[in-house]
């Protein structure tokens, strides 16, 4: 896989275009309404592009096939989430679903850690929603360790926050 830092607006095409490819394939629920929904939403994180976010895209055979968004200041108004220098908040690794268990999410993640690392980035934190069982365990393979929860999107959500120290 080769990863590329996303540079404008201009590159969201690729993130959200992965998702629609996946509708209706893999055991997927995404509706085109979703879709959209994503699209928007990508289209919006990649307008912070340099200001608050580094956005990175992996390729294969010139097709994206995943994505994550590193949050250097303001996630979610928390300095425990993201400070402006020594924390950062990692943010939606998206990879699709023909992908998942292939290895492709680990080596984003190894990318962000070590791109972090040589920008003086110590520690990185991310959320997960409680539900998402394998996420979870899947970021503390990678050892990511819980240290706060927050009410979800519902009352009866809770999301969970994880961090690792990059640098000892």
């Amino acid at each position: 896989m080769i990863i590329k830092l996303a540079k404008s607006p201009s590159e969201a095409h690729d993130s959200a275009d992965r998702y629609e490819s996946d509708t209706g394939k893999y055991g997927t629920s995404h509706t085109l309404d979703d879709i959209k929904k994503i699209y928007d939403t990508v289209l919006k994180e990649f307008k912070e592009i340099g200001e608050n976010r580094i956005i990175f895209i992996g390729y294969e055979d010139n097709k994206p096939v995943g994505t994550v968004q590193l949050i250097l200041k303001r996630a979610d108004n928390d300095p425990e989430l993201a400070n402006g220098s020594t924390i950062a908040h990692i943010h939606h690794l998206r990879v699709g679903y023909q992908h998942h268990k292939s290895g492709k999410g680990r080596e984003l993640m190894e990318y962000i850690e070590k791109y972090s690392k040589n920008h003086g980035i110590r520690t990185l934190t991310l959320g997960v929603d409680n539900w998402n069982t394998n996420a979870i365990g899947f970021y503390e393979h990678l050892g990511y360790k819980k240290f706060k929860e927050a009410t979800g999107r519902t009352p009866k959500e809770r999301v969970d926050y994880f961090r690792k120290d990059i640098v000892s």
